[in-house]
């Protein structure tokens, strides 16, 4: 008898998949926040530059994660990844991993 699989061993992912994502996830984050400070040139003055409200930080989380999921089934690179054993979950936490640490790095400085 077979002994049962780990939860947490269904998001297992192979390293040059996972550098992949987090690499894609971390060009998306920076190019939200090339949008977001180009956005606030044009809106006038900001509080604090760089730094979103902590609802448009998770609004930016989110669209990061959907964008990463939309363009890894855009590739086709979802076939591979089945064949894997990686789900959609999988890509999507580790695509939320970059801009939540990014976000999370950027509200603690700014509060210092």
């Amino acid at each position: 008898m077979a002994a049962p699989t780990p939860p947490f061993a269904r998001f297992h992912m192979p390293r040059p998949v996972r550098r992949m994502l987090l690499v894609r996830s971390a060009v998306l984050w920076v190019a939200a926040h090339v949008v977001a400070a180009a956005g606030a040139v044009v809106g006038g003055p900001v509080r604090q530059p760089g730094v979103l409200a902590p609802s448009a930080a998770l609004l930016t989380v989110v669209l990061v994660s959907a964008l990463i999921a939309l363009d890894v089934r855009r590739r086709g690179e979802h076939v591979l990844l089945g064949n894997l054993g990686i789900g959609t979950s999988a890509v999507v936490t580790t695509a939320a991993l970059v801009p939540a640490a990014a976000e999370l790095i950027i509200s603690v400085v700014a509060a210092l």
